[in-house]
């Protein structure tokens, strides 16, 4: 793989720029890496060629891992913190992923309700292999004790029968965190596009690729995997369920994508001011919470079950 001039030094000065900028994101607070952690190598990936991204990405983590290396040996205590490293990893493996499907997108012309679908897959199975390998031989019994007592101090509620009832729902709780999780870190990485959007074109910079969310449709052969998985759960073993609800509430994203772009394309009908428009959907969520949630889930799953059977 061979680089021009110019694309070494873009090398150079974007990976120290990713390692800087993420670092000071994490000194100020670990929370706000996890809400924007995604912004920096976002801005990057759209305005260099995959290839520089990718090495980009490598010389990050490496450069991180060897000074968390260099430190531990010079003092007792390393720099680099190493729960840092981890999320950084991993959400460098989400971007290059995400990077690859728009490049491929772009390249076949598919949809990017399709593309997306195809990157939510992925997402899966990286989630499943989490939870086979080391969430599922995890000792939950002591978290799950944990959280039934805290809700029975704030509560005041020590009923036996009652008690029996609350292990069974936080048990069940517990079980789909990964996928819970998983599906936050996808919509901050979605918020984070938008955002790293908005910089590049206050900034003027050439992209090199484009986000066209027109299409965002899911397609028939992921509906009918979401629905298969659904209707799955009637027969299959309760041993298999955590892993299909863990699959269930992922794939979910493209189905609450699809109907987020719905609702904000038809607010542009209305001759509103962009920002009252943003602290209206901003009110929504915060007084609506998890109903909203399923709303637009709902509408997403309808829109893609009526493009395909009411056509």
């Amino acid at each position: 793989m061979k680089f021009k001039e110019n694309e070494l030094r873009i090398i150079f000065y974007s990976t120290f720029l990713i390692i800087i900028i993420e670092t000071i994101f994490f000194l100020i607070s670990p929370q706000l890496f996890t809400l924007i952690g995604f912004l920096p190598l976002l801005i990057i990936g759209f305005v260099v060629k995959l290839r520089i991204l990718f090495l980009n990405l490598v010389l990050s983590n490496f450069l991180l891992v060897f000074a968390n290396f260099v430190t531990g040996i010079l003092s007792s205590q390393s720099i680099i913190n190493i729960s840092f490293m981890l999320v950084f990893v991993f959400f460098s493996s989400l971007i290059l992923l995400f990077f690859v499907f728009l490049k491929l997108s772009q390249e076949k012309q598919v949809s990017f309700g399709s593309s997306l679908s195809n990157y939510n897959l992925v997402c899966n199975l990286l989630l499943l292999s989490f939870i086979f390998f080391f969430f599922s031989r995890l000792d939950l019994s002591e978290i799950q004790l944990r959280i039934i007592d805290s809700i029975n101090t704030i509560f005041n509620d020590s009923n036996l029968n009652r008690n029996t009832q609350m292990e069974g729902l936080v048990k069940n709780v517990v079980s789909i965190l990964p996928s819970i999780n998983f599906l936050i870190i996808l919509i901050s990485l979605s918020l984070n596009c938008l955002i790293s959007q908005i910089i590049i074109k206050k900034l003027n910079l050439p992209e090199e690729y484009q986000l066209n969310i027109h299409d965002s449709i899911v397609p028939k052969s992921f509906l009918s995997f979401f629905t298969l998985c659904f209707l799955s759960l009637v027969i299959l073993p309760p041993s298999i369920h955590m892993y299909v609800n863990n699959v269930l509430i992922l794939s979910s994203f493209c189905f609450l994508t699809d109907g987020l772009i719905f609702v904000t394309n038809y607010l542009k009908k209305f001759e509103i001011n962009k920002y009252i428009k943003f602290i209206f959907i901003f009110l929504l969520f915060i007084f609506l919470g998890y109903v909203l949630f399923l709303l637009i889930f709902f509408l997403g799953y309808y829109r893609s079950c009526k493009k395909i059977f009411l056509k």
